[in-house]
Order: C-alpha cells, then structure tokens, then sequence
C-alpha cells in the first residue's frame, strides 16, 4: 500500500492510498553442473537432491530470490530428489528446473554418470552331478553353479564350460564368473560331475538261417542279430545267448541280444532266430539303413532273377529271401514316398554353398541324395527343383525317387565327385553256394 499526499500553495493538504503491484515476469536462468559422476555405495543407492545439480542459477528480475530447484530424470516426472540405484548405472540425462518466488522457471540440461565400482563376492557351491542326454551331451545353466554369490546390484553368471559330451565323463573342474551391473567380475572355481546313466538302445532283427548239412552247426555272432543299436556315447560290445543251433533247433528259437555300451550300462532285446534244414536252400538277406546306421522302414525290397520274390522293411530295416543253390538273383530296393521327408532350407544353403564351391558337402550320399533331376551333377536346377517341393509348387521329383540306395561295401573311387564313375544302386548274387 502506498499513502499519496497532495499539498497545495496555501499548505493545504490531502491523502488517498493506493496499491502498487509489483510483478516479476523474468524467468530465472537455470545453471547446471556438467557431467557429474557418482559411485552407488554398497547399498546400491544413492539419493541426490535436485539443488546438487545446481551451478549458481539466478533470477535477473530479482537477483536476491532464493530459487528452488525440481528435477527430472531420463524423461521422467518432477522431483525434488531421486533415489539412483542399480538399474540408474551408466549415464542419466537430467534436466534441472528453478523456479523463483513469483512462480517463473527455467530450465538446463546435464548428465550424471552413475558408477558401480564394488565387485561382486563369488561363492560357489560345493559341485554338480549331471547326466548326459540321447545325444551324448548335457548343457548346464551357469547359475547351477551358484552358491549364494552377492553383490550391492544385480549379478548375472557365465562359466568356463556349459555343454558337456561323452569325452567329458568324471569329473571337470569348472570356472564360474559373477559379473554386477556396472560390469565388476569375481570368480570361483568347482566340479561338474558328467555321468552317462543311459542304457543303450538294442534293436534286434529276426534273421533267418539255412543248414544244408544236418551233421552242420550254425554258430551265432552277435551282428547277425543286431538290427541297429545304438547309444548316446558309443556301443562297447554285444553277445548273443544261445548263440549254437543246429537242424535239432528247426523253427522259430528266441535268443538275447545283450548289448553293452562304453560306460557300461546295459540293455537288451529279444530275436526270434528261424532255422531252416533243407539240403540245397540259402538265404539272402541284408538290412537298410541310412548312412548313419539308422534302419530303414517301408522300403520295398525286389528281388529278380532266377526267382522273383518282394517284401517292404519292418523298423529293423531287414529283408530275408530264400533261394536254390546255384540261383542269380539281383536284389533292388526302392523307396518313393514323401519327398519332405529330412528336407529343410537349410539343406538349400548347403547345397548352395556346395555348388559355388564354398564348402563342399562332406560325403558322396549326400551328393547323390542333392541331384535332384538325377542328371550326374548339381546344379541351380536341383535347387529349384528342392525350393518347388518345399513351397508346395510340386509333390515329387519327375525323374528322381525320393530315396536312392548305395551298397553298404560300394567305394566311391572319388567320394568328392560319385558321379565320376558308375556306382550300383542294386546287389547281385551269382550261383548261390
């Protein structure tokens, strides 16, 4: 309020009052301090008002103001402090905001690089048992290691080894490393017991045997009933029991297969072994497999010559026929069902690379089973052919099965080029003994 006087040349005088509003309309100019740096403690927090940030910010209209200050942090809402922990490591944007008496603010801009400079405290545990799986190796979680590891922020693991195969049965001494959120390591060291507990797999075939001689014996190996097993690591041995028959075992005799594998589990299964006693009578038989051991079913068997018989593989992959003596025959097996079967685009890669001789495909079957116009090379148009299965254009290959079949005992001359020189896709037998 202001009390206003007026005062005439006589000397009289007179008052009024009125009020005068002084108004500040000037922002204040916001300062901050650049690129602050702070280490979170071993509580992983630490909390900062917004005034820290402030670089002798002032208000031009009233330079005596005492100005107050709110901050945001990273695009966040308006504080007057912040609680930086663990998840705030690295740098922070902060925008400073002062605000005078009159209600006027301004604003600046800085960083705060937050530091977590206290490494973590690695414990182990005292060591773990684990087994391996059908395919011969176990992957382990780094964390499976852990043993109450700690640390003011958050902690992640890794260790020195996390997948194990066969080679590594026993025991391996691993390393486990404890890394924070602001990047600090600390290591430990224990065991990691690697037990193969499964049985192998024993797959028996049901073979069919013909003594000619009744004063003859046939004596059993464990291959001729074995009808593929296999194991996660590897088959130590296989014996057969009974494993001596002679024309007094006529008929159908059921013998165990034992198989035993490199870490000596144990399984087995039963074949029924069929003799036959007949002078001048053999058998042909064989089995189908891929590449790999694994048998074959559905597969149609023909054999022609000096008699015609067929049959299609059960899941042991086995066929058996019989024969006069001094019979020729010729055994051909086909198998032209489901093209997709096994095929991926990855296989188009590979066989991509294989024809731009950027790596080359590593046996002569997988040459072979790539030529899909079955024209003695591979080329752009097996390609194309393989992509038009794949997106369902066509069914089938027009001039190709979708299996073809090599002798076991077949060597390639060049195995990096089968197509160099003729290979048989059948079996002949001549007079029969």
């Amino acid at each position: 309020n202001i009390n206003y006087t007026v005062t005439d040349v006589n000397g009289n005088t007179a008052t009024c009052i009125t009020v005068v509003t002084i108004d500040n309309t000037t922002e204040p100019t916001a300062i901050c301090i650049n690129d602050l740096n702070v280490n979170i403690g071993s509580s992983g927090m630490i909390s900062i008002d917004a005034a820290f940030f402030n670089a002798n910010s002032f208000d031009p209209g009233c330079p005596d103001t005492e100005l107050s200050f709110q901050m945001s942090v990273n695009g966040g809402d308006l504080m007057s402090s912040f609680d930086f922990d663990c998840s705030s490591v690295g740098t922070n944007s902060i925008v400073l905001h002062a605000y005078d008496g009159a209600g006027n603010s301004g604003n600046c801009q800085t960083t705060l690089n937050v530091f977590d400079v206290i490494a973590p405290t690695a414990v182990c545990n005292s060591g773990i048992n684990v087994s391996l799986g059908s395919n011969g190796t176990v992957e382990i979680d780094p964390a499976d290691l852990d043993g109450g590891s700690s640390d003011n922020c958050f902690i992640s693991f890794s260790a020195s080894q996390t997948v194990f195969a066969c080679g590594d049965i026993g025991s391996n001494s691993v390393t486990l490393t404890v890394t924070d959120s602001g990047g600090n390591t600390a290591t430990c060291s224990t065991t990691v017991t690697v037990e193969d507990n499964m049985a192998p797999v024993a797959i028996c075939a049901d073979p069919v045997f013909v003594i000619s001689n009744p004063n003859h014996a046939i004596i059993l190996e464990a291959a001729d009933v074995d009808g593929g097993s296999f194991d996660n690591c590897g088959i130590a041995s296989m014996s057969v029991t009974p494993s001596v028959f002679t024309c007094s075992n006529e008929g159908t005799n059921m013998v165990v297969l034992t198989v035993t594998d490199v870490n000596g589990n144990v399984s087995t299964c039963e074949s029924m072994v069929t003799i036959i006693c007949q002078e001048d009578v053999y058998v042909v038989s064989g089995r189908i497999s891929t590449e790999y051991g694994y048998n074959l079913d559905q597969v149609e068997v023909a054999m022609t010559g000096s008699t015609s018989q067929s049959m299609v593989t059960g899941t042991n992959g086995n066929y058996t026929f019989t024969v006069d003596a001094g019979s020729n025959v010729t055994v051909t097996p086909t198998r032209d069902i489901n093209y997709l079967e096994g095929l991926t685009t990855l296989d188009l890669i590979l066989i991509q690379r294989h024809i731009l001789q950027i790596e080359a495909l590593d046996s002569p079957y997988k040459i072979i089973a790539a030529d899909a116009n079955k024209d003695d090379n591979l080329s752009v148009v097996d390609l194309v052919l393989f992509l038009n299965l794949i997106v369902g254009n066509i069914d089938e290959l027009p001039d190709n099965d979708s299996w073809r079949f090599v002798p076991a005992d077949f060597d390639f001359p060049n195995p990096a080029n089968p197509f160099e020189t003729y290979f048989p896709e059948y079996i002949e037998y001549s007079d029969i003994q």
